[in-house]
């Protein structure tokens, strides 16, 4: 009844309430596994929230063995999560280190590219679509995402290369999209770059990668019920 009452909330963006309903069940009223996993759900409003350092401390302050597999792994990733929007990139590089799973895979790309290692964001960015090129379905949003990201990251780091690649495999099929025109900016050769490439850039830069990783991890992660 509580979780759905804090769903409820965090639906019409009432997350503060929310937190607050979970907080008083995770303090007060709850212990072991169950207090984990209320605990879990109280990180992900506090990160929607933007409220990162609450975020680690419920997590950390939950840990408990015996938790399902499932949950181990959204603590995992909403704590590595929590770290990046601290600016704390080793901490959330360590924690999904050895884990190979998309959403992982995902969360070390938007690391990355936070970070500004534009190198290594390109090519993490490049490898979550690369099998996608040659596929006959459609590119998904976050998939153009990542193709966009992937144009700004190598051209950042002059790797001409690298943007070239990007350019040959996705051109066609992002040539259709609602993203066609500004991948054909931020994929045009480096030397040819100025005043529309900076402001397509910035453009990209301004997606907040926080609230696109809640949405996405609402979706793929669904609460575990206790």
């Amino acid at each position: 009844m509580i979780r759905r009452m804090s769903d409820r909330l965090v639906a019409v963006d009432l997350l503060g309430p929310a937190a607050s309903l979970l907080a008083y069940q995770v303090d007060k009223r709850l212990d072991g596994i169950a207090k984990a996993q209320v605990a879990t759900r109280l990180a992900a409003v506090y990160l929607m929230d933007h409220k990162a350092q609450e975020a680690v401390k419920v997590i950390r302050d939950s840990n408990i063995t015996g938790l399902p597999q499932e949950e181990m792994h959204q603590r995992m990733l909403l704590e590595a999560r929590a770290f990046a929007a601290l600016k704390q990139w080793d901490n959330a590089l360590d924690l999904i280190a050895t884990d190979d799973g998309e959403d992982s895979r995902r969360l070390r790309a938007d690391i990355y590219w936070e970070s500004g290692n534009w190198a290594v964001a390109g090519q993490k960015s490049e490898e979550i679509v690369e099998p996608r090129w040659a596929d006959a379905a459609p590119l998904s949003v976050s998939d153009r995402a990542h193709v966009l990201r992937a144009a700004v990251s190598y051209s950042l780091a002059n790797d001409e290369a690298g943007l070239e690649r990007v350019r040959t495999h996705f051109a066609p099929k992002m040539r259709t999209t609602p993203d066609g025109n500004l991948f054909a900016v931020l994929s045009a050769s480096i030397d040819a770059h100025g005043l529309a490439f900076r402001e397509a850039a910035a453009k990209i830069a301004a997606v907040d990668t926080l609230q696109a990783f809640m949405k996405d991890f609402s979706k793929r992660h669904a609460d575990v019920k206790s």
